[in-house]
């Protein structure tokens, strides 16, 4: 089994842990639109795409291509995804609440940062795991 070396970072399994939490958000949030009369209706539709399938898919992507974890611009990367996704879901509770649209426009801008890191990184450092 392939066994990273120790410098290497551990930002899949970041991402694939928040990925698991945006899915237990998500499912939350979408029993309790169905249950409540007047609630927001698609926070949980975006916290399921956004934040369980494209940090899912980002996570597994770096534990397909482990040379990604050691590039610089990893740990940037991860917590500029994060945050941004994050940021991005408050955003668009506060705009189904009848809010300002201020948040969730910068959180797309943040998270749109955070997709195009992880696309240079991905570039940068496409080596397969040599057990696969």
């Amino acid at each position: 089994m392939y066994q990273p070396n120790t410098s290497i970072r551990k930002v899949d399994e970041h991402l694939l842990l928040a990925a698991v939490g945006w899915l237990t958000v998500a499912v939350v949030m979408a029993v309790y639109t169905g249950m409540a009369a007047g609630t927001p209706g698609l926070v949980h539709a975006y916290v399921f795409m956004v934040g369980f399938c494209a940090t899912a898919i980002m996570g597994l992507t770096y534990r397909l291509f482990p040379g990604m974890k050691a590039s610089r611009l990893a740990k940037p990367q991860l917590w500029t995804w994060l945050a941004g996704t994050a940021l991005l879901f408050a955003g668009r509770l506060v705009q189904d609440l009848g809010g300002a649209d201020g948040l969730f426009q910068f959180a797309s801008v943040l998270a749109a940062a955070g997709a195009i890191l992880f696309a240079a990184v991905f570039l940068g450092g496409r080596v397969i795991r040599p057990d696969l």
